[in-house]
């Protein structure tokens, strides 16, 4: 008994789709620099930001919003496609 070049492949591999993600996983948003991130000049992102600056407000209250609660387009990322950006980091701008 012979078998087929697509039986060999498929017997050794586990199937044709071995290895692919399910069509129902969704891909993650863009998503911003992490804060707390080291980098080479200033060590991290927040020393370009003073205590005092509006801008660690903003990030602090956009974190806490349940955006899908009011109602933001995109907050749920889709199936396919390249992820976009994180409406959240959107909305801070």
């Amino acid at each position: 008994m012979t078998l087929k070049l697509a039986d060999r492949v498929k017997s050794v591999r586990g199937g044709f789709n071995a290895g692919l993600a399910p069509l129902d996983s969704r891909m993650a948003h863009i998503s911003g620099s992490d804060r707390s991130q080291l980098l080479l000049l200033p060590e991290a992102i927040a020393d370009y930001v003073g205590v005092e600056n509006p801008v660690r407000f903003i990030d602090a209250f956009v974190d806490g919003l349940d955006l899908r609660s009011l109602g933001l387009a995109r907050v749920d990322a889709k199936v396919t496609g390249r992820p976009g950006y994180d409406p959240g980091d959107l909305l801070k701008l």
